[in-house]
């Protein structure tokens, strides 16, 4: 799991540093908390909509409380120069057949956690 978690820091860390950006690690890491918070809005919105039930499985203050944890986590784990330099190593000679297939991979696996949300929040209230 950690491999899939680490690529996806990667890419969107390169992107981000590439830019110039001045905070290129906390930018990944709030692209990685989107997908946990994604995934509890969503089973949320789906308890809601089958249960027809308006109440939260987990409260507000609670996804907020576990994307700050997640968030946390992540930049720790990332800041820590051993980790961001042994992804970058084992990274940076990847082919650019497999680094636009990924890319596409990861842009379609973030557009899915952002708009599924969405999208049930959509059906739940028509």
């Amino acid at each position: 799991m950690y491999k899939i978690i680490d690529y996806v820091f990667f890419r969107v860390y390169n992107f981000y540093k590439n830019k110039k950006d001045s905070t290129p690690i906390l930018m990944a890491c709030l692209v990685l908390s989107l997908f946990p918070f994604s995934t509890l809005l969503s089973i949320n919105i789906l308890f809601e909509i089958v249960a027809k039930n308006n109440h939260f499985i987990f409260e507000k203050y609670i996804i907020v409380i576990a994307l700050l944890s997640v968030l946390f986590f992540y930049y720790r784990r990332y800041t820590n120069i051993t980790v961001l330099n042994k992804l970058i190593e084992l990274y940076k000679n990847e082919s650019k057949h497999i680094k636009n297939i990924r890319g596409w991979y990861l842009v379609l696996t973030l557009l899915v956690v952002i708009f599924l949300p969405v999208f049930l929040g959509y059906i739940k209230r028509n």
